[in-house]
């Protein structure tokens, strides 16, 4: 496969990647406005449960706090067996929640006025002026008492009134005998019965919570979760009334007046709740977002397993396709020395070589496809090596020398069929390094053949240069050919990788001895690279690390 399939190919599956991206983030965007319309309606959810749950807690808060109120009120037995006073001192000695009640009192009717009775656990019920911030409870009691319209005015929410009713002496119906008048401890009715609806009804540390007194600015009665300074006045989840004073319907009526309504001006407390790390605005947008950047994630990790497949893939197609490349290219360089010897072997056997010249040409003919299909099978069979782990074998101190000689020499072949002008660069103080001398003649016939192959179109030098560079020994082979362009750089030293031009001008080779090069190199602990020679061409840099210092004070010591 050339460069121009591989480049086509490769935007191909660029292409089918982008338009795979494309469509993740599509399908993200969707899962965006998806998550949104749940978040929505998550939102609405949790305010509907919410608000049942706080109607809940109310209607709870109101059935205890009307179940203390009507153990207190004393039945009419009761109140004839022990008396007015003796019979609500029992009820209230006796109700378990009394510390509710930070006051008890009695309003009896009396020639047209209301006497007071305050209780003391001391002295009982004992008559009391009416205190100043029960002055409007009074008016009203007494207007009621008299038929009269009622007294308008802002009650105490913490002050409550219980009638007692009974038979008036003239009949017809019921009538309110006394009142009983208790005032409300803010404080037991916040931390022992609104605490224990919370819990009950909200669960501990659910949500967050704040009370006031009323809708009035002030100070928050009490605050179960929420950071300092912070408020849920404004962005409550959800909010009740709590406390709210009411005259139930199946109160009778005192006499001559009208049956009992919900008092509209009552005050109660105000319940504000929503849920923990924020408001719930901020708790959906959260929860959107995290749920998009989960999607986001999922999708690039499909993206990227697309990605690497369509790669693996690639890689693959690729590797097969330049695998039957070397197949056809080692079928051919077989095939050629195979039929030279077999038609030279036949020529010999035959009248054809009659001649001592000819016998002699054709024997050299022999010696030199021989020598090729040798070098050939000497290629593989070190390509299989390599995969095998056995790149080189034992390393000795060498001479850079002998090692640059040897590889002219095993290259000669190349070198004659060619007519090339080879300018060699070699000091004679080189040191020594420490390398598989044959596997290094390997690397520079290599060398000196890709130059000789591909090198030598425009120009017919060669240049090979010999150089120390600090604990390293360089060896440099360079043409004047056409080059090696900038994008086959780095693919050249790949397995199988044959240039655009090698292709173009069905210039034989496998494709092995680059590969081969580098990987030999990189054994001995060196390093490779090919850069554009100046004013053109190729030069290919070998670096090997030189032998320890010991061994070449013994090389000297034994050549002296």
């Amino acid at each position: 496969m050339d460069l121009d399939q591989m480049q086509r190919r490769a935007w191909v599956s660029g292409g089918l990647i982008a338009l795979l991206a494309l469509l993740g983030l599509v399908m993200a965007f969707l899962q965006y406005r998806w998550t949104g319309e749940l978040s929505r309606a998550e939102e609405a959810r949790l305010k509907e449960a919410l608000q049942q749950s706080l109607n809940r807690l109310s209607a709870g808060l109101d059935a205890e706090l009307s179940a203390t109120l009507g153990q207190l009120q004393p039945t009419p037995a009761e109140v004839a067996d022990l008396g007015r006073e003796a019979a609500y001192a029992a009820r209230f000695r006796h109700n378990p929640h009394a510390k509710v009640f930070r006051e008890l009192a009695i309003a009896i009717p009396n020639d047209g006025q209301l006497t007071l009775k305050r209780w003391t656990p001391e002295q009982g019920f004992a008559a009391s002026e009416w205190p100043v911030a029960w002055t409007l409870l009074r008016d009203q009691l007494t207007s009621r008492m008299r038929g009269e319209r009622l007294r308008p005015g802002e009650p105490n929410e913490f002050l409550l009134e219980i009638p007692r009713f009974g038979r008036p002496p003239v009949p017809g119906g019921l009538a309110e005998q006394d009142w009983l008048i208790l005032e409300l401890d803010p404080a037991y009715l916040r931390d022992v019965f609104l605490a224990r609806q919370i819990a009950r009804h909200l669960g501990p540390g659910s949500y967050q919570v704040e009370v006031y007194a009323s809708d009035a600015a002030g100070t928050p009665l009490l605050r179960l979760g929420l950071p300092e300074g912070a408020t849920l006045r404004r962005n409550a989840l959800a909010s009740v009334r709590l406390f709210e004073r009411q005259r139930p319907e199946m109160r009778p009526p005192f006499a001559g007046g009208k049956r009992g309504r919900p008092d509209p001006g009552s005050a109660g407390w105000q319940l504000y709740a929503s849920l923990p790390g924020g408001s719930l605005g901020d708790l959906v947008d959260r929860t959107r977002w995290r749920n998009l950047a989960m999607a986001l994630t999922l999708l690039l990790l499909i993206v990227a397993t697309a990605l690497l497949l369509v790669r693996s893939a690639r890689q693959a197609q690729q590797l097969a396709e330049l695998q039957m490349n070397f197949v056809s290219g080692v079928s051919h360089e077989l095939r050629t020395p195979l039929t030279v010897i077999r038609t030279a072997a036949f020529n010999l056997r035959g009248a054809v070589a009659a001649k001592p010249e000819q016998v002699e040409r054709y024997g050299k003919l022999i010696q030199e496809q021989s020598e090729k299909l040798g070098a050939l099978v000497e290629q593989v069979l070190r390509y299989a090596s390599t995969r095998a782990g056995q790149v080189i074998q034992e390393r000795e101190a060498v001479l850079i020398d002998d090692v640059i000689e040897g590889g002219i020499a095993s290259s000669q072949l190349a070198l004659d069929a060619s007519p090339y002008q080879l300018e060699k660069d070699i000091p004679a103080d080189l040191p020594l390094v420490l390398a598989d001398e044959r596997a290094l003649q390997h690397v520079v016939r290599n060398l000196l053949d890709n130059a000789v192959k591909y090198g030598t179109e425009t120009s017919n030098w060669i240049g090979l240069t010999a150089r120390q560079d600090a604990d390293v020994v360089e060896i440099r082979v360079a043409d004047r050919g056409p080059g090696i362009p900038a994008e086959e750089r780095a693919l050249v030293f790949d397995p199988f990788f044959r240039g655009r031009r090698a292709l173009a001008d069905q210039v034989q080779g496998t494709g092995l001895g680059l590969s081969l090069v580098k990987k030999i190199v990189e054994a001995h602990g060196g390093s490779i690279e090919v850069r554009q020679h100046i004013p053109q061409g190729s030069e290919f840099v070998v670096r090997i690390p030189v032998a320890p210092p010991e061994m070449q004070d013994e090389f000297a010591h034994t050549a002296g």
